[in-house]
């Protein structure tokens, strides 16, 4: 995830967040937030969902970091677990880590 470049195409398209906000299907709050760099840890969805609005392909993309053993265990589990059981540890995890409700971990329906 690269704001400044973010920013840099929005202002060459003649973007506002509000446009981005509309094109990504994601609240105009969390845009904000995310360009303001107070959500760090925007889901992936959200930042491909960013990243395809500013017409960003594949290979301009932010790389993903290589995943840490305790992290590839942890997906691992979640995997297995019912749709109904990963929104449970879902939420349980976004409580562990102090991360607000409705922080752009979710695109508004």
């Amino acid at each position: 995830m690269n704001i400044e470049l973010y920013k840099k195409i929005l202002k060459e398209k003649g973007m506002t967040y509000e446009d981005l906000a509309h094109e990504t299907g994601l609240s105009l709050g969390c845009i904000k937030r995310i360009m303001a760099e107070i959500a760090k840890y925007p889901r992936i969805d959200t930042v491909q969902a960013i990243e395809s609005a500013l017409g960003l392909n594949e290979g301009a993309r932010s790389p993903s970091p290589a995943l840490s053993e305790n992290e590839e265990t942890l997906l691992r589990y979640f995997r297995a677990l019912t749709p109904e059981l990963q929104g449970v540890a879902i939420d349980t995890v976004r409580v562990l880590a102090g991360v607000p409700a409705g922080n752009c971990l979710q695109k508004k329906a």
